[in-house]
């Protein structure tokens, strides 16, 4: 349960304060002619580790720290890189699909 709320909070919060930052703050484009901005992806990696870090720690107690943090910034890496890609399937659909299989595969290996 913990992993999928994790992977459900950092697709929805990552994605928002991604957003918010980006165009608040956001100068730099990456790329170039794309609306999206470094700070964004920055702030939205960062917002993803740390509400993915907290719904583990949250909901699965009983892992280590060292666990936790792995599969939290695992879920964060897969956001930033779905972010990335800008592939012509919406960002939406992707981020919670391959951060809960990548976060469950390491919940289960590790």
């Amino acid at each position: 349960f913990g992993i999928f709320t994790a992977a459900a909070l950092i697709t929805s919060i990552g994605d928002g304060v991604a957003s918010i930052m980006g165009v608040g703050l956001g100068r730099y484009h990456f790329p170039k002619k794309s609306s999206k901005t470094i700070i964004g992806y920055v702030s939205g990696f960062l917002a993803s580790f740390g509400v993915g870090f907290f719904a583990l720690w949250l909901f699965e107690p009983h892992i280590t720290l060292l666990k936790m943090i792995i599969i939290a910034l695992s879920g964060a890496l897969v956001f930033l890189i779905i972010d990335l890609l800008s592939l012509k399937i919406d960002d939406n659909i992707l981020n919670p699909i391959f951060c809960s299989l990548i976060m469950a595969f390491l919940y289960i290996v590790l």
